[in-house]
């Protein structure tokens, strides 16, 4: 599954929170996120900052509403 999530294309933002979402909080974390990235061995930092840069509430989390900006500012980079 990790490897078909860089075709972002293949799923709906809906279908890839829930898979990003491994705890079913309700949000990504930063583990969830690097368990996803591990394989392209990001350091932890850049981790960190990706997350702090869609985190408009400061939790440390990505909520659904901020993922779907991360998606968005993602896509348009494409």
């Amino acid at each position: 599954i990790k490897l078909e999530l860089y075709k972002l294309n293949k799923f709906s933002p809906q279908e890839l929170f829930k898979i990003l979402d491994e705890e079913t909080k309700g949000y990504i974390s930063l583990n969830n996120l690097a368990n996803l990235l591990e394989e392209l061995e990001y350091e932890p930092l850049f981790l960190r900052h990706l997350i702090h840069s869609f985190d408009k509430n400061n939790d440390f989390c990505w909520d659904y509403d901020e993922f779907c900006n991360f998606i968005s500012v993602s896509s348009e980079d494409n």
